[in-house]
């Protein structure tokens, strides 16, 4: 039933478990089979669950359950983890661009100033160190702004 009502790709996966058991592999081997192709770690949970339950018993509708508020929690807290950090992250990008428009913005403004810096040695080294600035900035920048877990 679920290979029927899933979409693809996680329907075929279990219309794949479902023939594989049927032709008398055992379930236990199918599911984990099926696990190691999806590699999710929910996943991976779910048919761990419910190999557990099948050997021990007991309700599986409870077991599904709480595999799915677990599940949910996970994705809410995933959710709400971006959500703080984009603050950090739009902080980050902005300070990045910031320099690279205010050279635009100077160059148009007045070229023999801001050619300074394209046209001598010394101007290059200068634009190419703070590039290379920029970028370890935005490197730090997306480390602090990273949550692990």
């Amino acid at each position: 039933m679920l290979g029927d009502e899933m979409r693809d790709p996680i329907g075929s996966e279990f219309r794949r478990c479902y023939d594989q058991h049927s032709l008398g592999v055992p379930l236990d081997h199918a599911l984990r089979e099926m696990a190691s192709k999806i590699e999710s770690a929910d996943f991976a949970f779910f048919v761990t669950a419910t190999l557990i339950q099948r050997q021990t018993g007991g309700d599986l509708a409870e077991v599904l359950n709480n595999i799915s508020t677990t599940v949910r929690n996970r994705v809410r807290l995933q959710n709400h983890m971006k959500a703080i950090t984009a603050e950090g992250r739009l902080t980050g990008y902005i300070l990045v661009a910031f320099p690279a428009i205010l050279f635009v913005v100077t160059y148009v403004m007045n070229p023999s100033y801001a050619g300074v810096l394209l046209n001598t040695e010394t101007g290059q080294m200068l634009l190419g160190g703070s590039v290379i600035l920029q970028a370890l900035g935005l490197v730090a920048i997306r480390k602090i702004v990273a949550v692990k877990g």
